[in-house]
């Protein structure tokens, strides 16, 4: 009987070793998810396994999350009376010429808004909120809306009012109106941009318990938060809405850890009268919805950038070229 040779062994062991090693760096981890219903829209949550938490942990964390959720439908919602709701109560101050104190994350809000608005000459202005609401925007069913009388839409336009209107020292918020009548007409609804915020809460309460992979998904606003798989590297994915044809997206695009992908359209939150689409995203210069551009996509480091340059492409695609970090795509 021939002996075996020891190296002959030793590439059976390293056999061995290279095939569990290659089978374990192929098992695609385990995600958990937990779907909620809030700011009329469906909030998603998924977090990878690499995670290492245990099944009760997650849940937790995903209770956590629904707490979280409840309290900003409360804070930023844009016509509900409650007095823990800060832009309600925020506009009513600027409305009878007071100032107002807003916490943090409103504050990013406020100054993000000033920023896009400048940028895009104020096509894009979270003041058009009594616009929103002559439209039949602040409520939950749009069946019965119409369209609002001219007379209407012209005295509201010919405010011009514009996120130059709002001041900011520190966390106290103000208006530079002394014309009660004018003040009457400051209605900021923060719609176009509250998403990106909601998504930068989220990511904290999860990076707080310790999650450092997770997609966030807020009714077509997405932000990765690390890999999908963290041991191989594997991006997190998000596909491009297809609204002509819901088996065929548009595209497939892998999101690098810590980025945006924010979608508008205006199929979404409208109404139609005599074949006539009329849909929530409106321009301050007329008073009316554009419907020359179905939908925007905006893939940007920062989630209210992303959710807020879609609404104004919405509106006009030439704004989006100035800004220099953002990759978007128009229908």
């Amino acid at each position: 009987m021939k002996k075996v040779s020891v190296s002959f062994f030793f590439l059976i062991i390293i056999f061995i070793l290279s095939f569990f090693y290659i089978l374990n760096n192929n098992q695609k981890p385990l995600i958990y998810e937990e779907k909620y219903y809030k700011f009329g829209t469906l909030v998603s949550i998924k977090i990878s396994e690499s995670a290492n938490k245990s099944k009760e942990e997650i849940k937790t964390i995903f209770d956590k999350v629904a707490n979280l959720l409840d309290e900003l439908h409360i804070k930023w919602h844009p016509w509900e009376e409650n007095p823990k709701n800060i832009l309600y109560n925020l506009n009513k101050a600027l409305q009878n010429g007071n100032s107002y104190k807003v916490d943090n994350d409103t504050l990013n809000i406020i100054k993000t808004s000033k920023y896009v608005a400048k940028i895009t000459n104020n096509l894009f202005n979270p003041l058009n909120g009594k616009l929103y609401e002559i439209w039949g925007f602040h409520k939950e069913d749009f069946s019965k809306n119409k369209v609002p009388d001219q007379k209407i839409i012209d005295k509201i336009v010919s405010a011009k009012l514009t996120m130059d209107n709002i001041k900011i020292d520190k966390n106290i918020i103000s208006t530079n109106i002394k014309d009660p009548k004018i003040r009457k007409l400051i209605k900021l609804d923060f719609n176009a941009i509250a998403k990106g915020q909601i998504i930068l809460n989220i990511k904290a309460l999860l990076r707080s318990n310790n999650i450092e992979n997770a997609l966030i998904n807020i009714g077509g606003d997405i932000y990765a938060m690390g890999y999908r798989d963290s041991k191989n590297k594997t991006n997190w994915t998000s596909a491009i809405f297809n609204p002509d044809d819901n088996n065929k997206p548009i595209k497939i695009i892998k999101l690098k850890p810590n980025t945006a992908i924010a979608t508008s359209g205006n199929y979404f939150r409208n109404f139609k009268i005599d074949n006539n689409n009329y849909h929530h995203i409106i321009n301050g210069f007329n008073g009316k919805p554009n419907n020359k551009i179905k939908q925007a996509t905006v893939i940007d480091d920062n989630p209210l950038i992303a959710d807020a340059l879609t609404t104004t492409i919405l509106l006009s695609d030439k704004f989006s070229k100035k800004m220099n970090k953002s990759k978007y795509y128009i229908l």
